[in-house]
């Protein structure tokens, strides 16, 4: 099994269909989002509480963003909110707002 050493990652169990996937809470204020992406394994879900207020999001890997209830990402106006390049990503229960384009 491979270590994961994410400070802005908990980990609060397995995902399930996909073994060794992983699900991962993030809060706003523990790191950045874009990190935690970044560092999440292919497969994995992270879990977004809060309001985020980061933009230019991007995800290059097969992996499940989920908002909790009245989880917002916020671009702020800076153009792209959030840029998928990956096959394989689900986005579910997130409030996307703040783009330019």
């Amino acid at each position: 099994m491979r270590s994961h050493v994410i400070p802005a990652l908990i980990a609060i169990g397995a995902c399930c269909g996909d073994a060794g996937a992983r699900t991962w809470q993030y809060a706003p204020g523990a790191g950045t989002l874009q990190g935690v992406l970044d560092g999440a394994a292919d497969r994995d879900t992270v879990v977004i509480e809060g309001v985020v207020a980061e933009g230019g999001i991007m995800i290059q890997k097969p992996l499940t963003l989920l908002g909790r209830p009245g989880a917002v990402i916020d671009g702020a106006g800076t153009g792209h909110v959030i840029e998928v390049k990956a096959d394989g990503v689900v986005l579910r229960g997130l409030t996307v707002r703040g783009t330019l384009v």
